[in-house]
């Protein structure tokens, strides 16, 4: 029969064998993910974004209306969430 020794009988310590794995995993994963977006990031151009937005919304009222108004509800949902909180 198989025997099994408990973790509680060695002193109530796990051994770091068992932190290995999951440890590589965590590390790993932090990395990558965090690697990605950087790398991603690198080829945006900002500035050729930023000029293009620039224009767009100079020559469009309607849209600077509408984006007014999401804002000034924005600020106010927020207020009522601080006083309500």
């Amino acid at each position: 029969m198989l025997q099994v020794q408990s973790w509680s009988t060695r002193g109530g310590k796990l051994p770091f064998s068992f932190a290995k794995v999951p440890l590589a995993i965590a590390v790993f994963t932090a990395v990558t993910f965090g690697l990605a977006p950087m790398l991603q990031a690198r080829r945006f151009d900002l500035a050729h974004s930023l000029k293009q937005s620039a224009r767009s919304l100079a020559t469009a009222p309607g849209t600077r209306r509408l984006r007014s108004a999401l804002i000034c509800s924005e600020v106010a949902l927020a207020v009522v969430l601080l006083i309500g909180a």
